[in-house]
């Protein structure tokens, strides 16, 4: 077994501790253990999906944010508006045309519904630590919503779980 295999596999498995020579849960267990409520920011900024894509781009400024969530008037989450999306839309015109027909139709759009990614990864309040980090992982995405029954309850970020992983371990 090569030095990292060994690494992964205490890292993982949990070992034993060198310290105190008792075995720890595993990772899986230990980050199964942590709920959703423990780790969410509940204070979010949110769009509206009547938001003017002027006023998004003030409030990407202003907020300085990769990603923010889009609400209906009755707070349920909706979609999800990134400065990659914004960027390529306001760089539509210099960017080549292949392959960009969706980004040409969200262009025309003057609204957060008009331009918004409607399919956000999101978690139920039910999940666990493990179950967002894997999300984040299978779906490339550097932000996970908290949702329930559809309304939008709380926003955990890639550097939230890497923090909380980074406790578990210690």
């Amino acid at each position: 077994m090569s030095k990292m295999n060994k690494i992964k596999g205490k890292f993982f498995t949990g070992s034993n501790n060198s310290k105190t020579g008792e075995d720890k849960p595993s990772m899986s267990n230990r980050c199964q253990r942590i709920g959703i409520n423990d780790i969410i920011k509940k204070d979010i900024v949110t769009l509206s999906e009547g938001d003017l894509i002027e006023d998004i781009i003030n409030i990407f400024t202003k907020h300085r944010f990769h990603t923010y969530p889009v609400i209906n008037d009755k707070g349920n989450l909706t979609g999800v508006i990134t400065q990659n999306l914004i960027l390529k839309i306001i760089l539509l015109d210099i960017m080549p045309q292949t392959g960009h027909t969706d980004l040409a139709v969200k262009s025309l759009s003057n609204d957060a519904k008009g331009i918004m990614d409607p399919h956000p990864v999101t978690v139920n309040l039910d999940s666990n630590l493990c179950d967002v980090a894997k999300l984040m992982v299978k779906h490339n995405v550097n932000q996970v919503f908290a949702v329930d029954n559809g309304r939008l309850v709380g926003i955990v970020s890639k550097l939230d779980v890497i923090n909380e992983i980074s406790k578990i371990r210690g």
